[in-house]
This record gives C-alpha cells, sequence and structure tokens, in this order.
C-alpha cells in the first residue's frame, strides 16, 4: 500500500509540475504574440534559413495558445482526479494501520469494517485507475503538446534575435506586469 501511496503521490506531482510548465509555456506565448502582434504583418523574421511574416506568426501563435489553454484545462482536471485518487489511498492506507475493530471504512452491504487484505486490493485499484489515466491523458496530448511547443520555440528564435531589447519578450511581459 505504500508503493501505491507512493505511486500516487508521484503522479500528484508530475502533473502540478506539467501545469507549471504549460503556464510558463503560455505565458512565453502570449508575451510573444504581443512583440509580434505589434508588429506590421508582413515584417519579415529569419533565422537559420527559416523565414516567417509577422502575420503568420501571429497565426501560429493563436493556435498554440489555444491548443494550450485546451491542454492546461485537461492537466488540470487531471491533477485533480490524482489528488482524489491520491487522498483516498491516503485515507485508506490509515485504516490500514488500524486494528481491524476500530476501522470507520466500510466497503459493501455487509456494514462491516475491511479486512487489510481488502483494503490493499481497493488501494491497488486506485492507484491503478489513476496511473491508467495518465498513461491515456500522455497518449492523447503528448504530440498536441509537443507541437504548440515547438512553435513556440521556434516563435521565439525568430523573434528574440531580430528585435531590439525593449521588443523582446521578456521586455513586454515586465510592461504588462507593471501596468
Amino acid at each position: 500500500m505504500t508503493i501505491d501511496l507512493n505511486n500516487t503521490r508521484f503522479l500528484k506531482n508530475t502533473t502540478g509540475q506539467m501545469l507549471a510548465a504549460t503556464d510558463y509555456q503560455l505565458g512565453r506565448a502570449n508575451a510573444l504574440a504581443g512583440v509580434v502582434g505589434s508588429q506590421q504583418s508582413t515584417q519579415l523574421y529569419t533565422r537559420n534559413n527559416v523565414s516567417s511574416t509577422a502575420g503568420e506568426l501571429t497565426t501560429e501563435l493563436r493556435f498554440a495558445i489555444q491548443d494550450g489553454q485546451r491542454f492546461r484545462a485537461a492537466i488540470s482536471e487531471l491533477n485533480s482526479d490524482i489528488t482524489e485518487g491520491t487522498e483516498i489511498v491516503e485515507n485508506l492506507l490509515s485504516q490500514y494501520h488500524q486494528p481491524r475493530g476500530q476501522r470507520t471504512l466500510r466497503f459493501g452491504p455487509q456494514n462491516v469494517p475491511p479486512s487489510g487484505k481488502e483494503i490493499a486490493v481497493v488501494s491497488d485499484q486506485v492507484a491503478n485507475t489513476c496511473i491508467s489515466k495518465v498513461t491515456k491523458f500522455s497518449q492523447i496530448n503528448q504530440s498536441s503538446m509537443a507541437r504548440s511547443f515547438g512553435i513556440i520555440e521556434k516563435v521565439d528564435g525568430l523573434v528574440t534575435g531580430q528585435v531590439n531589447s525593449e521588443q523582446r519578450p521578456e521586455s513586454y511581459l515586465r510592461q504588462l506586469l507593471n501596468s
């Protein structure tokens, strides 16, 4: 059961880190969109034989931001599910360590305290459900987010090298924060 608890805590921590990383990427994308959006749509950005206009970059960033927002909502929901699963496993573990007669937990229609084995089986089922949810989530969202993060990296590389320091994304973010 300790393994189940460690697994669900690890998943909870991982989904929390995914949320933080997504928030960071969305912040970068929004800052880049502010920089690119302030340029004429025909402004050309070139780096390492890759060229795009400000209009094209704005369109790509819009897609990356929308996709990132959908991903963030999905990861937030997954994080809530994993947090709930972790709390269930923590409760099961605390019940497991109590003598059977003192357990407040009840399973099924018998209304009797469950055995340690019954608690372990349910704990394992909850942990496996959490792992399954994360696996399914990764399969569904991994390529989409890699594409969106790739767009953000591409735009950052094109834009940051060609604008003066006052127009860089970090300056734009500072302006937003100070206003």
